[in-house]
């Protein structure tokens, strides 16, 4: 539950920039595919397995960063 409410924060944060909806889901965006990325890489150099677990918190900061960066 802490990352529904850190995305709800984030919402506000970009809200608070100007920012519209299509910047709150280019964030969501940009956070789900870095993470994949990321997941899948630790993944095929194993040094996770497939029940391990990820956070997911960094990836959202990282998505509002570049997202505000496109915005602007």
């Amino acid at each position: 539950m802490g990352d529904v409410r850190l995305s709800l924060l984030i919402g506000i944060y970009v809200g608070s920039f100007g920012g519209d909806w299509k910047t709150v889901v280019l964030v969501n965006l940009i956070s789900w595919i870095v993470a994949g990325f990321f997941a899948i890489t630790i993944f095929l150099l194993k040094r996770t397995s497939l029940r391990g677990r990820l956070a997911f918190a960094p990836f959202m900061f990282l998505g509002l960063y570049l997202g505000l960066i496109f915005q602007l």
